[in-house]
């Protein structure tokens, strides 16, 4: 049943446009969903690197000083939310 599918596909050369459309459209769709995904990731990036040069801040280029560098801003933001949400723990402590 399949070889007389494919036979038939092969055959008639409308089959193989068809196909061929078919595919183009298939990867094209998959490259605009890729582009629309990368292209925040991108100005993301692109805004925190000036961000880091404008504060005069190490920009790290190599993967480990970007692991390094978001491992240590990760503390940093848990250490600093740790702190606001004890004090406003103890806010609402002391007006109850």
């Amino acid at each position: 049943f399949m070889e007389s599918i494919i036979n038939t596909l092969t055959s008639n050369s409308i089959f193989i446009v068809i196909l061929v459309i078919l595919a183009i459209v298939l990867i094209f769709s998959i490259i605009k969903r890729v582009f629309k995904l990368l292209v925040p990731i991108l100005i993301i990036i692109g805004l925190y690197a000036g961000y880091l040069y404008m504060t005069g801040q190490k920009i790290p280029t190599t993967t480990d000083d970007i692991i390094d560098h978001s491992k240590k801003q990760i503390e940093k933001i848990k250490d600093e939310g740790g702190k606001l949400l004890d004090e406003q723990v103890k806010n609402k402590l002391k007006k109850k």
